[in-house]
């Protein structure tokens, strides 16, 4: 294996880790904050806007840029909604991660 190859493959183990960890902070909250609060039909706000991702983001030790990239991937599965200014979670968001067991 080529030393590029080893660096990548490395580079992804990072970016594996790093993703897992944002997942662990999104369900924690999620979990603990979001979920007791609905039911089904509801929607729910995450984050207000841009700058209370990035706190969350410091405050949890998560790297922003796998962290955007969940998002990113909440929304192409309808869980969040598109982009606007704040970030909520979608009726089906809230039935998924939230209600359903």
């Amino acid at each position: 294996m080529s030393v590029i190859d080893e660096l990548k493959e490395i580079k992804h183990g990072f970016m594996a880790k790093d993703r897992h960890k944002a997942m662990e902070a999104f369900m924690t909250k999620i979990y603990y904050e979001i979920a007791p609060c609905v039911a089904f039909g509801d929607k729910a706000e995450l984050f207000k806007d841009e700058a209370a991702v990035v706190k969350f983001c410091k405050e949890k030790e998560i790297d922003i840029r796998a962290f955007k990239r969940l998002l990113d991937e909440l929304r192409g599965e309808a869980l969040i909604g598109l982009y606007s200014e704040n970030i909520s979670l979608t009726e089906r968001g809230v039935a998924v991660l939230c209600v359903e067991k």
